[in-house]
């Protein structure tokens, strides 16, 4: 009979840990997927952090230059005569000079929506 009482009080005991244990488990994988949808939002914003300092460094570059381009374009045009046929081609090449520029500032805007890390 102790041993029936004995046996019966271990199987309870056993059956509540189990419970115990799936309820743990079940706090342990939600906690689990927490972790990685948060190691994603890091990735993904090391990866825009670092597109947006690249953005930052091209447009730098190439800006400099592009500058020099659009003065002695426009120092050269100015030497030109009203009737030069090389004038057309001098304000073409200027304004798509200017738009690079542009299209610079934009990637510099980019780049300033957040702060760099």
């Amino acid at each position: 009979m102790a041993f029936n009482r004995d046996f019966n009080c271990t199987v309870r005991k056993l059956e509540e840990a189990k419970v115990e244990l799936e309820l743990t488990m079940g706090k342990l994988e939600e906690t689990n997927r927490a972790l990685i949808e948060q190691q994603e939002e890091v990735l993904e914003r090391r990866k825009l952090t670092a597109m947006r300092l690249l953005a930052s460094e091209i447009a730098h570059e190439v800006s400099n230059p592009l500058s020099s381009v659009i003065i002695y374009l426009g120092m050269l045009q100015e030497t030109l005569t009203a009737d030069d046929p090389k004038k057309g081609d001098l304000s073409f090449m200027l304004n798509e000079t200017m738009r690079c520029q542009a299209l610079l500032r934009e990637l510099v805007d980019f780049a300033r929506k957040e702060p760099l890390h």
